[in-house]
């Protein structure tokens, strides 16, 4: 089954919201083939090992530095192979059925 939706989010200092975000991803992705980017550009905090250590496994790009916000989310574009895209901050959540809502 190809991948429907790449989710990319982009982290900075984000090591508390990462693992609700993540969360809500799996939740809301029942049914759906989902790929998770997540970028951090924010080197010393434990998002990188909190994201990698969740159920969802997505694949994790960390920065030394803050490359900023655009440059982040073209790092992730470069990987993504789903379908359709999604970008969304890591202190957001999908509730309900958001995600099948937007896939139709």
């Amino acid at each position: 089954m190809k991948i429907e939706v790449s989710v990319i989010t982009v982290g900075y200092k984000s090591e508390k919201t990462i693992g609700p975000f993540l969360d809500s991803l799996k939740k809301a992705s029942s049914g759906i083939k989902l790929e998770v980017i997540v970028i951090n550009n924010y080197p010393d905090d434990r998002t990188v090992h909190i994201a990698a250590a969740h159920q969802l496994k997505p694949k994790v790009i960390k920065n030394n530095e803050n490359i900023g916000f655009s440059k982040a989310i073209n790092q992730g574009l470069k990987l993504a192979q789903g379908k359709y895209l999604l970008i969304m901050n890591p202190d957001t959540h999908l509730i309900g059925g958001a995600l099948e809502k937007l896939l139709k």
